[in-house]
């Protein structure tokens, strides 16, 4: 849904943001699908990870995909507070202990979350 080009500029935006943080900026791709975005913007050695509700993200990003479905609170809920499953320990691993992220991406996400969820 993106191409080189606008990777390329949505990197150079994080390496901006990594001059005013003075470290790098942690960034999440949240509904990331299979992980092009993570793949892409993980080539400029940005730190980011994704997370999807499909297992497939595991197998694609390794270490850096999480399969957990955010449009059940409870998945959400143990991944935020750092405690339960796996999910929640290689999450907190990668935001090294400090329970969040400065960047959020959700890009085609909305058109994934049951209508009952929305109301």
């Amino acid at each position: 849904h993106h191409d080189g080009h606008w990777t390329a500029r949505l990197a150079q935006l994080m390496f901006d943001e990594w001059g005013e943080l003075g470290r790098p900026p942690r960034i999440v791709d949240l509904g990331c699908g299979r992980g092009a975005l993570v793949e892409e913007l993980d080539r400029f050695h940005l730190p980011i990870a994704g997370i999807d509700g499909s297992g497939l993200v595991e197998h694609t990003l390794g270490a850096k995909g999480l399969h957990a479905d955010l449009t059940e609170s409870r998945e959400l809920g143990s991944v935020s507070s750092c405690q339960g499953d796996k999910a929640a320990g290689i999450w907190c691993r990668w935001l090294h202990g400090l329970g969040s992220a400065d960047w959020a991406f959700a890009l085609d996400v909305l058109q994934d979350i049951p209508r009952a969820r929305v109301r």
